[in-house]
């Protein structure tokens, strides 16, 4: 189960990139119940691969999935307790699910973000003068294989934390559109 390069990990010191991973960290691992607990890294591997991945783009944010491993896939609940503090965000055009916004101090959206992404609900924070969380009302969109010599260049991650079990560890992609912004969502590795 891995993932190209570049993307973080969140590790009991905070955000950490995934091709610098080493057995001496522990990393965010979430349960089956929605919670999290930071379990050391039993392996890891981070190596140039000749293996086929699969682009995903969620807007512009890009995720490159070994074949064979499971699809990114968004939960769109938006009656979670998480979403209490939020408020709506009008707009002209119709969604289904409606846009969700929470602005705060950058410490309290991160923690939110991670609670979230716990529950397997991806938060989008936006990082300004004014930072705030958003929900995503769409899921990544499946753009194909990446081609073997730009996928050879990057460096592949995976990792575990289990002998028996896959591994659920918080993921963050980071994106520079008009401004900053990241998404945490829990992934297999």
């Amino acid at each position: 189960m891995s993932i190209l390069s570049p993307f973080e990990i969140l590790t009991n010191n905070g955000w950490k990139l995934g091709s610098t991973v080493t057995l001496e960290d522990q990393i965010a691992c979430v349960l089956d119940n929605g919670d999290m607990e930071y379990r050391n890294v039993r392996q890891v591997f981070i190596y140039k691969s000749n293996f086929s991945f699969h682009l995903y783009n969620l807007n512009t944010f890009s995720l490159s999935i070994c074949e064979g491993c499971k699809e990114p896939s968004i939960n769109p609940c938006i009656n979670d307790s998480v979403f209490q503090p939020f408020t709506t965000q009008e707009s002209k055009e119709y969604s289904p699910i409606p846009t969700l916004v929470l602005s705060g101090v950058h410490t309290m959206l991160e923690n939110t973000q991670i609670k979230a992404a716990c529950k397997r609900i991806p938060l989008i924070l936006e990082y300004g003068k004014v930072s705030r969380l958003t929900n995503v009302t769409e899921d990544f969109y499946p753009l194909g294989a990446v081609d073997k010599q730009v996928s050879s260049k990057g460096m592949a991650v995976s990792l575990s934390c289990h002998e028996t079990q896959p591994t659920v560890c918080l993921i963050r992609l980071a994106q520079f559109d008009k401004s900053y912004k990241t998404i945490c969502l829990p992934h297999v590795l």
